[in-house]
C-alpha cells in the first residue's frame, strides 16, 4: 500500500477527508476539490513558478519629453519588476534599417542627420539594465521649439528603434518606438 503524507495545514485549506487508516495507522486522505493530492500540488506548484516570473519580469516602454527650456527627446524606461538583459537593438530611420543602437551608429546618425548637438545613451554590448532604469537615448538640452525642429521631426516621424530583451528567467520580449507603425 503506497503512503502519502501531508501537512495538516493542506487538509485544513484544501478541504482533506479523511478515508481511513492502514495497519501501520497512517492516514488515507482524499482531497475535497478537484482531482488527486499530487495534481493539487503540481497545480500550486506551477502557480508559483508562474508567479515568480512575474515577480521578477522587466518592461521596457518608450516616452518623449519636448518640455521647453528643459532637457528633451526620447527616453527608455524599465517600470518592471525585475531588470532587463539587452539582447538585440535595431535603429531605423525612414522605414529603412540603420544599424543597432551602439555608439557608431548613434554617432552616424547625429553626424549626418542633425544640425544640432545632441546627447545619447546607446545600449551597445548588451547591457543589463535594472528595475526603475531611466535614461534619455536621444537628447538635447534646453530644449527650444524653434531651434530644435530638426530633432523633434527625426524622433517623432522618422526614427523608430526595436529592443529585444529578456527577463532573469529568459524569457524574450520586444520594445518598440513608436508603438504603432507609422504610415
Amino acid at each position: 500500500m503506497r503512503h502519502r503524507v501531508t501537512l495538516p495545514t493542506y487538509r485544513a485549506t484544501l478541504g482533506w477527508e479523511v478515508l481511513g487508516e492502514c495497519e501501520h495507522g497512517h492516514r488515507r486522505l482524499r482531497c475535497g476539490h478537484r482531482g488527486s493530492v499530487s495534481g493539487r500540488i503540481r497545480d500550486e506548484a506551477r502557480a508559483t513558478r508562474a508567479h515568480n516570473r512575474k515577480s521578477v519580469q522587466p518592461l521596457l516602454v518608450f516616452r518623449t519629453s519636448f518640455s521647453a527650456g528643459d532637457t528633451a527627446g526620447l527616453v527608455l524606461i524599465n517600470s518592471g519588476l525585475g531588470p532587463a538583459k539587452i539582447i538585440e537593438t535595431k535603429l531605423m530611420l525612414d522605414g529603412a534599417k540603420f544599424g543597432d543602437f551602439s555608439k557608431s551608429s548613434v554617432d552616424k546618425l547625429r553626424q549626418d542627420h542633425l544640425s544640432v548637438p545632441a546627447h545619447a545613451t546607446t545600449l551597445g554590448g548588451h547591457p543589463v539594465l535594472d528595475t526603475n532604469w531611466e535614461q534619455f537615448l536621444l537628447a538635447v538640452e534646453k530644449y527650444d521649439r524653434k531651434r530644435h525642429r530638426e530633432f523633434t521631426d527625426l524622433i517623432e516621424h522618422r526614427l523608430a528603434i526595436e529592443i529585444e530583451y529578456s527577463s532573469l528567467y529568459y524569457e524574450s520580449f520586444t520594445a518598440t518606438y513608436p508603438e504603432e507603425p507609422r504610415s
